[in-house]
């Protein structure tokens, strides 16, 4: 028995984060099905974030939502221990064994690896503290509305990170006009709610239709963002996690429309990130 054997439960999972919320979302979205799976605690690794690299720099942003894990509990030697199971090893779902003690490596950008837990997940990205009383007041709106919908520009580092911008790009105008007339099609006047960090380009180029609502990001934090996006009935995507979590925590009744390339690279697989039931254009 090494000296790890003492003190560790006999069954642990842990999940490395990297990337913004809602990468860090689906890091923990995975860790927690495979643990429940294997009926072990949770242990997520922080680190990752403050590593420098070609990627943007972020904040660990989990504690805005009521999750189940410890936070950075296990010490580098405790991680080095354990066995890594990289997202690129796994093709559309968990193997059948894992080692006792396992460390997830990865993006795991695709809801095969947790959608049976749903139900869990659905707890656990409740807010933890409640709404600012913007945020309340913005909620009662898309609440109020039959028509609401979600439309998410994201811009930020795919515009200003070189690297960033090769490997996502943005998402077209064109993409924008289409995914809304495919919504309005048959219905009623859509009332637009309108998320992005960077509003003032999206006032003075997105061409969107009259009468929208903008959502002030400088009165809300990303959590209560996507909780926000969560309360409309449908869903315009751009190709990010954070409009990802928003359409997927949401009502299923509702349509969603995604952006049929995710990555500019074409090397990237990204078929298994939109689910089937969502559009495509």
């Amino acid at each position: 028995m090494n000296i790890f054997e003492r003190w560790w439960p006999k069954r642990q999972i842990a999940s490395s984060l990297i990337g913004g919320l809602g990468n860090q979302m689906f890091q923990y979205a995975a860790g927690r099905a495979l643990a429940h799976r294997e009926r072990a605690p949770l242990a997520l690794d922080t680190r990752p974030l403050r590593l420098k690299g070609d990627h943007t720099p972020r904040a660990y942003g989990l504690d805005a939502f009521r999750i189940q894990a410890g936070i950075d509990n296990l010490s580098v030697d405790a991680l080095a221990w354990m066995a890594v199971l990289e997202e690129g090893r796994v093709d559309g779902g968990w193997p059948r064994k894992v080692k006792r003690r396992t460390r997830l490596v990865g993006y795991w950008q695709s809801e095969a690896f947790f959608a049976d837990i749903r139900p869990l997940l659905l707890q656990d990205f409740k807010l933890a503290a409640a709404p600012s009383p913007y945020v309340a007041e913005m909620a009662r709106k898309i609440q109020g509305s039959p028509l609401s919908v979600s439309v998410h520009f994201r811009r930020g580092d795919y515009v200003t990170n070189p690297v960033a911008a090769r490997f996502h790009g943005t998402c077209s105008t064109e993409y924008y006009r289409a995914a809304i007339d495919r919504l309005g099609c048959g219905q009623e006047r859509l009332d637009l709610f309108v998320f992005s960090d960077d509003p003032r380009w999206v006032q003075c180029h997105a061409g969107l239709p009259d009468g929208y609502t903008m959502v002030d990001c400088n009165r809300s934090e990303p959590a209560q963002d996507i909780w926000l996006m969560s309360l409309c009935r449908h869903h315009v995507l751009a190709n990010s996690s954070f409009s990802w979590w928003g359409a997927w925590l949401g009502a299923p009744e509702g349509m969603t429309v995604a952006p049929a390339r995710w990555f500019l690279d074409h090397d990237v697989a990204q078929q298994h990130i939109v689910p089937p039931r969502w559009a495509r254009i």
